[in-house]
């Protein structure tokens, strides 16, 4: 009827709603008919063929008709099935391999949800059945009736496991067979359905690495074996060596092995293999692990990547100080400082002035290069020109490197930030001497004395220089 809905006037559509209409009709003729062909047949084959033919009929049109009937119908429609019942099965005794009856049982089965009996014609098919796709659809079934309608899950295993034989990586039957052995933590059937999986060709292309993420995670967590988990993470790492849960695990046991070099080549591997985006995190950690087993030349390789990659990386710069501290990478060290010194605005004083005073140190103590320590020391005064240590040590510098103007200047500044009376003496002192004997400025010079008789009221050296210097440029008013 849906045909000719489809297709009015269809020969073949009204053709066949005429012979079913007949046979309907007639239904009990035919099955008389039927069964006394059977009775009568010597060959097999055709005995079961007749058979299922008479149940088949039965089946589709005398059981509609009793069931119409209502009550009255209804201990004649239990007859009927079982001579329904009966018949099959007698067709599936004179030939076992009778599809036709196998899957006309199971259909009578199933609708009348005789379940159990199902479950048994159902197994009864598939162990009969010679083409593979009908065995194993045979046993899909059954693994499915018995799983929701029995509640049987021991039998339903069994007949996955058979669908397994049949069809490796079948993933129905190696969802539910995963399923059911974790539930019972039956963990040594677990692995052997997966090493059975991998060995038996039942994975397919792109599948093996989560095959063997799952048995090394059975032996790891479910097992608590790590050490039998640790050939398939080792095979897992060759095919997807930044995979996250085999890094966690040598991370696990690397570290209570105290592995650390292999580790940090594990974490090497892997992030070779990342994106560049996706390398610092790893980088990092390897770093880690490079200082904590005394690889300094390693770890600074790595947080020198990590800065290239991240010049805002603060924690790369900070390690990088302390490792070039502990190789006595002096210049290395200033190179990083003064790059951490630029990325700081000029006028910044509070960010710039720490880093200024770490490279003065390092110029000053480990360098020793009081060229390159006078430009620091200035740039230090500039933001701090109150900062008395840093005008004494550039006092120092400029000394030493002989540049007496700069010297002279920077002393001057000096002294007037000196509290001491007696100490900014001296200065003014020695300030004013240099004046007179080297350069022969007697305007500095007197400048130098007048600022000592201040600091220093009595001082003989001071007030005979200033009456002889009074005299000789005839200041009598000061004199």
């Amino acid at each position: 009827h849906g045909a000719l809905e489809l297709a009015p006037g269809d020969d073949h559509a009204e053709e066949a709603i005429e012979r079913s209409t007949i046979r309907r009709a007639k239904w009990r003729e035919l099955v008389t008919r039927y069964v006394d062909e059977a009775r009568s047949a010597s060959d097999t084959a055709l005995k079961s063929s007749f058979l299922v033919s008479a149940a088949e009929t039965a089946f589709r049109y005398g059981r509609p008709e009793l069931a119409a009937k209502g009550k009255k119908g209804k201990a004649p429609r239990k007859v009927l099935l079982e001579e329904v019942v009966s018949g099959l099965s007698e067709a599936l005794e004179i030939d076992p391999k009778n599809r036709r009856a196998a899957l006309l049982l199971e259909h009578v089965y199933r609708e009348e949800e005789r379940f159990e009996e199902l479950a048994q014609a159902m197994e009864r098919f598939a162990l009969e059945s010679t083409a593979k796709d009908e065995k194993v659809a045979g046993y899909l079934r059954l693994g499915r009736l018995t799983r929701k309608r029995l509640a049987a899950p021991e039998r339903a295993a069994t007949a996955y496991e058979r669908v397994l034989e049949l069809s490796p990586g079948h993933p129905e039957a190696i969802s539910f067979l995963a399923n059911h052995f974790t539930e019972k933590e039956m963990w040594d059937h677990l692995v052997a359905l997966y090493e059975e999986q991998l060995a038996g060709g039942g994975v397919r292309g792109g599948q093996e690495a989560g095959t063997l993420l799952q048995i090394a995670m059975v032996h790891w967590r479910m097992r608590k074996r790590p050490e039998q988990a640790e050939p398939y993470f080792e095979r897992l790492r060759k095919m997807e060596p930044a995979q996250p849960v085999m890094l966690a695990f040598f991370r696990e046991i690397c570290a209570e092995r105290g592995e650390s070099q292999r580790l940090a080549a594990i974490l090497g591997d892997a992030q070779r293999s990342l994106p560049e985006a996706e390398r610092a995190k790893i980088a990092t950690e390897i770093a880690k692990l490079a200082e904590e087993g005394a690889n300094a030349a390693k770890a600074i390789e790595q947080w020198r990547a990590l800065l290239r990659q991240d010049p805002s990386h603060a924690e790369a710069r900070v390690a990088l100080r302390r490792l070039y501290r502990q190789t006595s990478g002096w210049n290395a060290l200033a190179d990083l400082l003064r790059g951490e010194l630029e990325r700081i605005a000029p006028e910044d004083a509070e960010a710039r002035l720490p880093v200024l005073r770490e490279i003065a140190q390092v110029y000053r103590d480990h360098l020793k290069s009081d060229s390159a320590l006078v430009a620091v020391l200035t740039q230090i005064v500039a933001l701090a020109p109150q900062d008395a240590d840093a005008l004494r040590e550039l006092s120092r510098v400029y000394e030493a490197l002989q540049r007496w103007r700069d010297l002279l200047t920077t002393q001057a500044r000096l002294a007037e930030l000196e509290p001491d009376a007696g100490a900014r003496a001296e200065i003014y002192r020695g300030i004013a001497r240099r004046w007179l004997e080297q350069f022969s400025n007697v305007q500095n010079a007197v400048e130098a004395y007048e600022k000592l008789r201040e600091a220093a009221p009595l001082d003989p050296e001071a007030i005979e220089k200033l009456k002889e210097l009074y005299g000789k440029r005839r200041t009598y008013n000061k004199l």
